[in-house]
């Protein structure tokens, strides 16, 4: 399906009104300025979103098993999917990932297989156990599908509560998390980051922590014990500050990428059930669940707001 002539957007903005939500700072320098939310009824469903470093928008619709491709404005500009077995259908799209701002994957949970579009969301490919893997890299139900910036896929297996990577090429190299990773086993991963340090971030509210791997699947540590209740995503915001969100109890947390935690994120929006967080173009982008909406934020530095 191509661009939208007919498109109705339901596009809601609410600015900050003076006081002290106008900004708030934590101790990382950065300082976190609510400037509005999106909200359509074309996207009931919302899942998942993604950022791409020209700051196009995609979001996942579990409801009406479609991608949107949204511009900085949140207003529609292209649209795929539609329920169904085809290349240019869906059915329950739970993740997108546009980082390289080429391909844009998404996990088709109930289709057990990776699509794989261009920029524009037209089909270019597919990965699915049974057709592209031997059997030992086979999976249903994905979770997440995430390129590296080495070209290499990372694909999130809930099956088996375990990441499945492959080469540039397609071809499967390795698998970690599953029985044989001792303390890196996963037991319900939702979601995956990889960091500009190569570094596998698994979110894992089964274990109310974030599992961390190197791109060979080596387990590094665990972070967010103790804090994390149902960490469902994790943005990186720079190459030394992560935020998660917590599912459980709507929070922003932030953590450095060793793991050392640096408090919650002051937020002047209620999040309830927090599905997805993106960070692109000094811009944060948090899906939330209650609600079917985006809440955006602008990400500053504190002397750029003295």
């Amino acid at each position: 399906m191509r661009l939208l002539t007919n498109f109705i957007l339901i596009l809601t903005i609410i600015f900050c009104v003076p006081g002290s939500i106008q900004a708030q700072q934590i101790e990382t320098g950065v300082v976190l300025r609510y400037l509005g939310e999106w909200s359509n009824e074309e996207y009931p469903d919302p899942t998942a979103l993604a950022v791409d470093p020209a700051g196009w928008v995609y979001l996942a619709d579990a409801g009406t098993h479609r991608i949107f491709k949204l511009d900085s404005l949140g207003q529609v500009t292209a649209v795929i999917g539609g329920l169904g077995w085809g290349d240019e259908e869906l059915d329950h799209p739970v993740s997108v990932d546009a980082a390289n701002g080429l391909d844009v994957l998404v996990a088709d949970y109930y289709n057990h297989r990776i699509q794989r579009y261009d920029k524009d969301l037209h089909f270019l490919a597919t990965l699915q156990s049974g057709e592209n893997l031997p059997a030992r890299f086979s999976f249903l139900y994905p979770r997440d599908a995430v390129l590296s910036k080495q070209g290499e896929l990372f694909c999130l297996d809930e099956d088996n509560s375990r990441v499945i990577k492959l080469d540039v090429q397609g071809k499967p190299q390795t698998s970690f998390g599953d029985v044989d990773s001792g303390t890196g086993k996963l037991t319900s991963p939702v979601s995956l980051l990889i960091s500009r340090q190569d570094r596998v971030y698994v979110a894992d509210p089964g274990q109310h922590c974030l599992v961390v791997f190197d791109t060979y699947g080596t387990f590094l540590f665990k972070m967010g014990e103790g804090v994390l209740h149902a960490p469902a995503a994790v943005a990186e915001i720079t190459a030394d500050l992560l935020f998660v969100i917590d599912a459980e109890t709507g929070a922003i947390q932030s953590f450095t990428s060793a793991g050392v935690y640096r408090g919650m994120v002051p937020n002047p929006v209620r999040l309830d059930k927090p599905r997805d967080i993106a960070c692109g173009q000094d811009r944060l982008l948090v899906l939330d669940g209650k609600s079917k909406s985006i809440q955006l934020f602008r990400l500053e530095r504190a002397e750029e707001t003295r």
